[in-house]
């Protein structure tokens, strides 16, 4: 009885260690009520997600902090943690495919790829992780698994083909991809793309090239939007005139 027991209790924790793909699909948004609190979600299950941006832009808040997902990339998220998700201010129309997964043995390969990378990675097309990518959603989809097996192994072939992607871009210093992080983060600064790649020690048109190529628009064009947007909430959210305003955005005056 007690050897019944064991292997059902061993049966029962492979279950839980396997990679287990919980739902997966494409879907379009439309309207900003597209909307979603991670900190909210039930999570019985543990879910990890990866959303990658098809079409237009998403946005992902992470500890307080908006990272907009263009065309290519994806963002990366647990239910349960601190962040939030939506479609971009501005945007018409955003189309994702996504894939959500648990598993408690690839708990840990997950959280160190969303710690080195932050909420948003590279899909571009023809990296092995993006091929591995579509081969775990087109397998998936079409209910082609040989078995739960199968699926946990295409699965962690994803994270640790990203993890690799990850560490051959740190080593390699990739200068769009600080500049990506310091815009993001410092916005609000009032400073410019040439100062910037001054900082990289790239010029202003060598940055722009390989930024444009990385993330399907430019510095400028990312510096842009993001004061923006947070230009329109203030003006519509307080009653500040408009060169505070613009001096908190980062703009040099009130008529830039």
């Amino acid at each position: 009885r007690d050897s019944v027991a064991s292997r059902g209790l061993g049966d029962v924790y492979k279950r839980q260690s396997l990679f287990r793909i919980l739902h997966a699909g494409v879907e379009v948004a439309t309207s900003r009520e597209y909307f979603f609190n991670n900190e909210t979600r039930p999570n019985p299950d543990g879910t990890m997600v990866i959303q990658r941006t098809l079409e237009g832009t998403g946005l992902i808040e992470r500890e307080g902090r908006e990272f907009l997902v263009s065309k290519d990339r994806a963002m990366v998220f647990c239910y349960g943690e601190n962040s939030c998700y939506s479609i971009a201010p501005g945007c018409d129309k955003y189309r994702f495919d996504y894939l959500g997964f648990c598993g408690e043995a690839g708990r840990s390969a997950f959280a160190e790829l969303v710690d080195s990378c932050g909420p948003v990675i590279d899909l571009s097309p023809g990296t092995e992780g993006t091929l591995k990518f579509d081969a775990l959603l087109a397998r998936y989809m079409a209910k082609a698994f040989r078995d739960r097996y199968e699926m946990s192994a295409m699965t962690y072939e994803v994270i640790m083909s990203l993890l690799r992607q990850r560490s051959e871009v740190g080593a390699q210093s990739v200068a769009e991809m600080v500049a990506w992080e310091w815009i993001q983060s410092e916005f609000e600064r009032p400073f410019n793309i040439k100062e910037l790649a001054s900082r990289l020690g790239v010029s202003r048109e060598h940055l722009t090239r390989r930024f444009n190529k990385a993330f399907g628009l430019s510095p400028g064009s990312l510096l842009s939007r993001l004061r923006l947007e947070k230009g329109r909430s203030m003006v519509l959210g307080t009653g500040l005139d408009l060169e505070t305003i613009s001096n908190a955005c980062g703009f040099a005056d009130g008529n830039t």
